[in-house]
């Protein structure tokens, strides 16, 4: 039996119905119907091991001026000043970080190298509020929460000058 356009075109229509579908499912969690892989999106609150990550790399990085490249900084902390897991990449979905792109060793996929954003200074400074929460899909962002929430919300009493002040120094 031979398709002809209109058979091939509703068959395009499907296929993107079924991507809105399942991007609308992904929200509670579902199962793709064409290749049966599970999806959802998670949910994540900026929180206060994200927000420490986020002052470790601001003032490493003098303030967001210079690239850092973190498993080398990680590497060099012989104090274990550091214990915030990999939450660092984690800020990125706040648009706190600009990445840089690893075009030296083709065989890793991320450099590791990252730069603060001038927002993450102004929220640092409390000069900004952010979304509370974010979605995230395959790494890339998919929903924002309308809720916003202050640097002092999620670390009581948090102080800028005196984070500066920080030895973060190794």
């Amino acid at each position: 039996m031979a398709l002809n356009m209109n058979d091939q075109w509703d068959m395009f229509e499907d296929l993107e119905y079924l991507r809105r579908t399942f991007r609308e499912e992904c929200k509670k969690g579902t199962t793709c119907p064409v290749c049966e892989r599970w999806g959802h999106y998670d949910g994540r609150p900026l929180n206060v091991t994200m927000v420490r990550a986020l002052s470790w790399m601001w003032s490493l990085s003098d303030e967001g001026k210079y690239w850092l490249d973190v498993p080398a900084a990680l590497r060099a902390d012989d104090k274990r000043t550091y214990d915030f897991s990999k939450q660092y990449s984690t800020v990125r979905h706040w648009d706190f970080l600009d990445h840089k792109l690893n075009a030296s060793d083709s065989r890793t996929k991320e450099s590791g190298v990252w730069r603060p954003t001038r927002l993450a200074g102004e929220f640092l400074r409390g000069e900004v509020a952010v979304p509370e929460r974010v979605w995230t899909f395959n790494k890339q962002r998919v929903l924002i929460s309308d809720a916003t929430v202050w640097v002092e919300d999620i670390v009581k009493g948090f102080d800028y000058w005196e984070m500066m002040l920080t030895d973060w120094q190794f």
